[in-house]
This record gives C-alpha cells, sequence and structure tokens, in this order.
C-alpha cells in the first residue's frame, strides 16, 4: 500500500472511530444510471446552470454532450476529429454574451476553443489557437475589459495565456514560461478593482498577470511542480 493511501486510509478509520453510534445507516451505495459517452474518459464534468444544477456538462472524445438528472441526454455536439488520445478541454460555463445565461466554453487539444448555447448545443463561436491546449484544465472567465460581458482565459501546452473576446477574437497572448502552465483563475487578488489571471507553471513559479496579460509578479516554488494545478484564491488573513 502506498503510503498516501495509507495515510487516507488512517484519516477516514480516525473519523469513522468519532462518529457518534447512533447515526442511521444510510445502506448500501446504488448505480443510479450509467452513461457511455465514448472510449475513453478523463475530465471533470461541470454542473450546468451554476445556481440550482440540473444537468451535468462534459466534454470528451470530440463530443460536448449535456445530460439531464436522470442520464437522459438533452444534447450531443460533435466539434470533430481530435488529436491526441481522444480527451478534451474541460468544459466550464460563463455569460460570454452578456445576456443573463450562461454559455458553455469547451476545447479540443488542437488548439480549437468553442462556446456553446447551453440550451440546444448550438455553436456560438470557435476560436483557433496558434498552438495546442492541454488535458486537465480548464478555462476562466471574467470581464477583463469592462465592456459587460465575460471574456475567456485559457492556456496552453507550451505556456501562453490568451484571452478571448465574447466574440471569439483573441483579445491577447502573453508568454512568461516555456512548458505547461496550470490551469487559469482569475480574482481580484490585490483590491484594485481590477482582475488578475492566476496560474502555476510546471518550472515551479506561481505567476500572477493584469487584466491586459502584463505581468504583476512572479513567485518562485523549488519544491512544487505546479504545472498540473488549480490555484485558489482566499483572503486567509483578513487583509480585505
Amino acid at each position: 500500500m502506498r503510503f498516501s493511501n495509507l495515510l487516507w486510509f488512517l484519516i477516514f478509520a480516525a473519523l469513522w472511530m468519532t462518529l457518534p453510534r447512533e447515526s442511521v445507516a444510510l445502506g448500501d451505495p446504488s448505480i443510479v444510471w450509467t452513461l457511455e459517452l465514448g472510449p475513453q474518459f478523463a475530465e471533470c464534468p461541470v454542473p450546468y446552470p451554476s445556481e440550482s444544477p440540473n444537468s451535468l456538462i462534459f466534454a470528451t472524445g470530440g463530443h460536448v454532450t449535456r445530460v439531464d438528472g436522470s442520464g437522459k441526454v438533452i444534447f450531443k455536439v460533435d466539434l470533430g476529429p481530435e488529436e491526441g488520445r481522444g480527451m478534451m478541454f474541460w468544459p466550464s460555463i460563463a455569460d460570454v454574451d452578456g445576456d443573463g445565461m450562461e454559455e458553455i466554453i469547451a476545447g479540443r487539444n488542437d488548439g480549437f476553443v468553442y462556446a456553446l448555447n447551453a440550451d440546444d448545443g448550438d455553436i456560438l463561436w470557435e476560436c483557433q489557437l496558434p498552438e495546442r491546449l492541454t488535458n486537465y484544465e480548464w478555462a476562466d472567465s471574467a470581464d477583463l475589459d469592462g465592456d459587460g460581458r465575460a471574456e475567456v482565459v485559457v492556456t496552453t501546452m507550451y505556456g501562453w495565456v490568451y484571452a478571448i473576446d465574447d466574440d471569439g477574437t483573441i483579445l491577447w497572448g502573453s508568454k512568461m514560461e516555456d512548458y505547461r502552465p496550470s490551469a487559469p483563475t482569475i480574482a481580484d487578488i490585490d483590491s484594485d478593482g481590477e482582475p488578475e489571471i492566476v496560474y502555476g507553471t510546471a518550472t515551479r513559479y506561481m505567476i500572477a498577470l493584469n487584466a491586459q496579460g502584463d505581468l504583476e509578479w512572479a513567485s518562485f516554488q523549488p519544491p512544487h511542480h505546479l504545472g498540473r494545478t488549480v490555484p485558489l484564491v482566499a483572503d486567509l488573513d483578513k487583509d480585505g
């Protein structure tokens, strides 16, 4: 048994021992429904809509699929052949056109990013980036230019960060490292009223860009490979 597995087992056992003995038995787990989406599956589905979700969005094998709570397919959109192992950029949701409804953001390994209508799967726009996207990551979205509509921020295999405007055109591209940045997180980390883009790199840096793609800071973290992480931003020290 690996040490990490043993550690989790001991933690689980310790928590189990602290449970009150009068706890109600929940019974054995059971499978509610199953659905085959493709020959390979290595992604994180996203609930839709973000408030009071009633379905799941999947992106795998060149397709984007929305499935309701009973396992019924609402739509399945073919985004064309995909390079690699049939895995896609993980999906996310954001209101990119300012209509008050969230759209689906998905992408293929070969550098295409799409915005889709979440009701019927219609493609609103597609954007071809100059290089490949990476698996195990997803886009983040925020209003970077103050026009009231969200821009989409993605990272690519060879160190680029791109902001895509609400019509699918590239707003800017920025490169600070040569290989495998993490998924981006957008937040106002310095409380100046403007969003920053935060991401890690395989070369052990944590990087923050401003809304125009310029470097704000880069922090070297020697022990840590940060290329397959997702930064989490929170005010832990209560300094605002």
